[in-house]
């Protein structure tokens, strides 16, 4: 859904992705949108102020949508810090094969690439 839009002239001309422009949102106690872009090379700025006056959900949906918000939260730092655990055991696990190598230890090299082969099967 199409909530508003605006346009920021005055920006200096860049390739695609390099332009270096600013946005900020800002959600005030009303459930009015604040937006604001400024161009970080002119200062160039923009603003558009978006009211919820149609299509507004109902009460009990944003609600709803907050808490469903807060349960994924604490899933997502789980993950995160699996994800974190995860990422230095395969670090260290490289890291011991490549001293393996070094070494010439064959059987050592086997068991790192077993070790490795069963954490990515089961990636979860």
């Amino acid at each position: 859904n199409k909530l508003g839009e605006f346009l920021i002239s005055g920006c200096e001309r860049a390739k695609a992705g390099v332009a270096q422009v600013e946005v900020t949102f800002a959600l005030d106690a009303n459930g009015i949108l604040n937006v604001t872009a400024r161009d970080k090379v002119t200062q160039a700025v923009a603003n558009a102020e978006i009211k919820a006056d149609k299509g507004r959900l109902p009460e009990e949906e944003i609600d709803r949508m907050i808490a469903e918000a807060e349960m994924y939260r604490a899933q997502d730092e789980e993950s995160g810090q699996k994800l974190q655990m995860k990422n230095g055991i395969e670090s260290a696990m490289y890291k011991a094969l490549g001293q393996a190598r070094d070494r010439g230890d064959e059987e050592a090299q086997e068991q790192i690439e077993n070790i490795r082969d069963w954490l990515e099967f089961d990636a979860d």
